[in-house]
């Protein structure tokens, strides 16, 4: 299974930044004296908003949950035994191993809602056979 980021964030931040960006236009275009440093920020979220889109969130594959980085390369491997190792609580996902809860840090507010629910049918059990098996 792989998840993704939330779309509408995706678009929050490129609608923002494109409005930002037609401001410092329009302003330019009036002779209003705007600095190249405005840009960076409006530029820097459009980036944003477009990595939302490209890249993936989280992935499920064996016995492993893998959560990616939005920029570079850097993942976070969390490992279980079973489903039943992990714990959903208060929409928080924990790895309960040797008597130790984890915190994997898969946040239900920036994955998208599908995922979202497709995870915790895997989490709960629900056709999880047909899943691990796609």
């Amino acid at each position: 299974m792989i998840g993704g980021y939330r779309k509408s964030w995706a678009y929050l931040f490129i609608v923002l930044s494109t409005i930002c960006i037609g401001i410092f236009v329009l302003a330019y275009v009036m002779r209003v004296r705007v600095s190249f440093f405005n840009y960076i920020p409006a530029l820097m979220c459009m980036l944003l908003g477009f990595s939302y889109l490209q890249k993936k969130y989280f992935s499920i594959k064996g016995n492993t949950i893998t959560v990616y980085s939005l920029f570079g390369s850097a993942h976070k491997y969390y490992r279980f035994k079973e489903f039943s190792d992990i714990i959903v609580d208060n929409d928080k996902i924990y790895i309960s191993a040797d008597g130790k809860k984890t915190r994997v840090r898969i946040n239900k507010g920036m994955t998208d809602k599908e995922d979202w629910a497709q995870l915790m049918r895997l989490i709960r059990k629900e056709n999880i056979d047909s899943q691990l098996h796609e």
